[in-house]
């Protein structure tokens, strides 16, 4: 094999070189030279004689192009019987070639000749070389006569909480109840855990835009009589205990009779019918339905 049929597929390529050189390039011309050169290497190192065979080879088909291909190669190639050379081109395929030889000198002797030449101290492959931490490989970084540790003291990477204590639910350590093992925040906890009605009591925010919905309003003349006719009637009734959201459930239902009762009332001073409560039946209503566990409804 010759330099002039060793293909190369890849180059070296020194910018620094190759931008002092053709300084005075144009973008065209250095378009040009890097087409011819790349051409080169895949020819083993020779271009064609012929320019009509190189304007093809470098899709130069235009005067300007064509221009630009006469200029580089004049500039940078030697013309000789077979074809253009370049200078650089063929120094890099001899360099590889002769490389290819030694290598396959050396495969057809068995492989590359050993470190150590006959004669000298060979101990060293009697025994196998040690990893520079200590340990007996690189992929084996703790000795097998010992377990590996966890270094939070945890028997494997997935257990966080040593077995001689227990892991604790976090309603347990907060002293917070929950429901469906969800923790709930302190005003959720107001609106589900029951207790008695004082004279003191009042509609939390949460349930005005409830009331919203069915037309009652904070500021409606009708809230502090509503409110302290809902209070007088439950307050007689100890030992019943409500949640916020069951309160607040029964007091909207109390407001709307009351509104209703006040147009009764009159009614019933014109014709003389019976006289109504708004309280009928509260006692007997199960105000736990229809109550989210967050105490919405």
């Amino acid at each position: 094999m010759t330099a002039a049929n060793a293909k190369m597929f890849w180059y070296k390529f020194f910018i620094q070189d190759y931008q002092r050189d053709t300084a005075h390039l144009t973008l065209l011309e250095h378009g040009a030279y890097r087409l011819l050169i790349d051409q080169c290497y895949l020819s083993g190192g020779l271009l064609p004689s012929d320019l009509e065979a190189i304007y093809r080879l470098a899709r130069a088909m235009t005067k300007p192009e064509q221009a630009a291909i006469r200029t580089v190669l004049g500039a940078f190639f030697t013309r000789t019987d077979e074809g253009y050379l370049h200078g650089r081109v063929s120094r890099e395929i001899e360099e590889m070639h002769q490389l290819g030889s030694v290598s396959r000198m050396n495969g057809a002797k068995g492989g590359r000749p050993k470190k150590n030449p006959a004669g000298s101290d060979t101990s060293q492959e009697k025994e196998p070389g040690k990893n520079p931490a200590g340990f007996e490989s690189e992929t084996q970084r703790v000795s097998e006569t010992e377990p590996r540790r966890n270094p939070a003291g945890f028997e494997n990477e997935t257990q966080q909480v040593p077995k001689t204590k227990p892991r604790k639910n976090l309603s347990q350590e907060s002293g917070v109840r929950s429901q469906n093992n969800l923790t709930l925040p302190r005003k959720a906890r107001e609106r589900v855990e029951a207790f008695p009605i004082s004279a003191t009591w009042h509609p939390s925010p949460t349930f005005w835009p409830m009331a919203r919905h069915v037309g009652i309003f904070e500021d409606s003349d009708e809230y502090g009589p509503a409110l302290a006719d809902f209070l007088g009637f439950w307050r007689d009734r100890p030992g019943e205990s409500r949640t916020q959201a069951g309160w607040e459930k029964a007091f909207l239902e109390s407001w709307q009779r009351y509104r209703a009762f006040s147009g009764a009332k009159r009614e019933t001073k014109q014709n003389g019918r019976a006289k109504l409560s708004p309280h009928s039946g509260f006692a007997e209503r199960d105000y736990t339905v229809g109550v989210n566990p967050d105490g919405s409804f």
